[in-house]
């Protein structure tokens, strides 16, 4: 018999898996975030631009970041979703019907 528990378990064994993988590697960028920060704040021989530039480049791949994590969110939703609704092809069904008509 076709189960999609097994299906459904796996893809939520893989999104806890790809949660704790991101927030591993989410707290080493906040880590690098607060250090660069704390070095920039630090440094009075570097230009405002250049540290307007740097403080951009950290907002944006935090930003990207954050993203990143909302579209495997939603692929990660959107499969558990399939195999929730999905149900067995009746294809094997009507092959065994014809099988058995043929004996």
């Amino acid at each position: 018999m076709f189960s999609n528990k097994i299906l459904i378990q796996a893809i939520d064994y893989q999104k806890t898996l790809f949660d704790n993988s991101y927030s591993a590697a989410a707290a080493l960028q906040e880590q690098g975030n607060r250090l660069m920060d704390t070095a920039l704040k630090n440094t009075a021989a570097l230009p405002d631009g250049s540290k307007k530039v740097c403080s951009y480049w950290m907002d944006f791949v935090k930003q990207n970041q954050e993203n990143y994590k909302a579209y495997v969110d939603t692929g990660f939703d959107k499969a558990r979703a399939f195999f929730e609704t999905a149900s067995p092809a009746p294809a094997k069904k009507a092959a065994v019907k014809t099988a058995a008509k043929a004996k």
